[in-house]
C-alpha cells in the first residue's frame, strides 16, 4: 500500500504527504515531482532533518528549485530543540573535519549548524539572536572565501614555478637543438655516407644491409654469451 502511495505521488495524483521521521524519513522513493518539504515539528537529531530533506533533495527530482519550510512558536521549547541540533551538527562537523586547528565547537560555523542557529535565534523572537546568528553566518562566508582565495593564490604561485622551470628546461633545450642543427651533415643524394665497422659506404642499401648484418652478429653473441 505504501508503494502504491508513493507511485500515486510520482504520476501526480497525490499532491500532500504527511508523514514522520519515522515513517518517511527513509525508504522513500517519490522525489520527481516534489515541490516543497515543510517541517512541522523539531527532531531530536540533525541526522533526522538530513533524512527527512533528503526525501526532496535528491537525484530524480524535476525541479530544479525546490523549497524547504522550518516552523516555529515563539517563546517555546522550538528555541531550545534548535539550540539542541545546532550544538550536536557542530560536534559533528568538528569530528568529521579532523582539523586540529579546532579547539572548540564554535570553531565551526558553517553548514547545517548554521542553518540551526538561524531557526533558534528565530524561534526565540530576540532580535538580537537573529542578528548574532545572522553575523555568524556572514563571518562563516567570509571565511570560507578567504580560504578559497588562499587556495587559488597558492595554485597561482605553483603555476608560477612550473612555468619558470619549463622556461629555463625550453632555453637550455634551445640551445642544444641549436648546437644538433650547427653539426648537422646533409646526406640527400650524393651526399649521403655511413661507415659501418671499418668500412664506408656512399649507398644507402648497401649501408644497410652492413648494418642489419652487425647488429644480427652483436645479437648473436649476446645470447652465446647468455648461454655459457
Amino acid at each position: 500500500a505504501k508503494q502504491r502511495l508513493f507511485g500515486d505521488v510520482r504520476a501526480g495524483k497525490v499532491r500532500f504527504l504527511i508523514g514522520s521521521s519515522d515513517t518517511m524519513g527513509t525508504g522513500v522513493n517519490a522525489q520527481l515531482r516534489l515541490k516543497a518539504l515543510h517541517h512541522l515539528d523539531v527532531p531530536w537529531l540533525p541526522s533526522q532533518i538530513e533524512q527527512r530533506e533528503g526525501r526532496i533533495l535528491r537525484q530524480g527530482n524535476q525541479h530544479d528549485v525546490i523549497d524547504i519550510f522550518a516552523y516555529a512558536t515563539e517563546g517555546s521549547m522550538d528555541a531550545q530543540m534548535w539550540q539542541n541540533n545546532e550544538r550536536k551538527a557542530r560536534f559533528i562537523a568538528a569530528a568529521l573535519s579532523g582539523d586540529t586547528s579546532i579547539r572548540r565547537l564554535e570553531d565551526i560555523g558553517e553548514g547545517q549548524a548554521n542553518q540551526f542557529a538561524m531557526a533558534k535565534a528565530i524561534a526565540s523572537g530576540d532580535p538580537r539572536l537573529m542578528q548574532k546568528a545572522g553575523l555568524e553566518a556572514d563571518i562563516a562566508s567570509l571565511e570560507r572565501l578567504r580560504a578559497a582565495h588562499i587556495d587559488d593564490e597558492h595554485a597561482v604561485r605553483r603555476q608560477i614555478r612550473d612555468a619558470e622551470r619549463d622556461i629555463e628546461y625550453s632555453t637550455r633545450r634551445l640551445g642544444e637543438v641549436g648546437k644538433d642543427i650547427e653539426r648537422l651533415v646533409p646526406t640527400t643524394g650524393h651526399g649521403f655516407s655511413m661507415v659501418v665497422g671499418d668500412d664506408a659506404f656512399t649507398e644507402r642499401k648497401l649501408a644497410g644491409r652492413a648494418l642489419m648484418k652487425e647488429i644480427l652478429t652483436l645479437v648473436q653473441l649476446q645470447q652465446q654469451g647468455e648461454t655459457t
